[in-house]
């Protein structure tokens, strides 16, 4: 048997190049073509480096489901940090207890998923805890308490960095 080894981000960017103008990603009622999607996973893992994130870092993930999850994973992927979902459901306790352990470098949230709020459990552990340095937040509806806490807005990071 020879099976060539390919990494996920090979396979992924010659599938973008062969069908570049065809549906990549269908998310509710938006229609993403291959190459749209390709841009804003580049856009994002050039900005994730530039924040500071690299190859071994662990990144929590705690988002439902949305195409911000789908542009976080292959970014991951292509710079080679360990994505770590986080469950949706779990409360403060259990976050915190899953950070402690893994210590993520980064964190990127939705503000509330139901009952629990994401941001408050990131920010008290952020402040405690040293080794979270960029905390990310998908679709964030308080701009106040985002400029003053120095959370990053997801949606700027699909921009294309002035660096690239």
């Amino acid at each position: 048997m020879n099976a060539e080894l390919r990494s996920i981000p090979a396979i992924f960017e010659e599938i973008c190049g062969r069908r570049s103008n065809e549906t990549g990603l269908v998310f509710d009622d938006e229609s993403i073509t291959f190459h749209e999607l390709e841009t804003a996973i580049t856009n994002l893992a050039l900005n994730l480096i530039n924040l500071g994130i690299s190859k071994g870092d662990r990144v929590a993930i705690i988002l439902p489901n949305c195409k911000e999850y789908i542009y976080t994973y292959f970014a991951l992927f292509k710079i080679g940090a360990w994505a770590m979902p986080i469950n949706t459901r779990w409360e403060a306790e259990e976050i915190e207890h899953v950070f402690d352990d893994a210590t993520p470098n980064s964190v990127i949230i939705v503000e509330q998923e139901g009952v629990i709020n994401y941001l408050n459990i990131v920010k008290k552990v952020k402040k405690e805890k040293k080794y979270i340095k960029n905390v990310i937040m998908v679709n964030n509806t308080q701009q106040q308490s985002v400029e003053n806490d120095q959370i990053i807005k997801f949606e700027n990071l699909l921009i294309k960095p002035e660096s690239a």
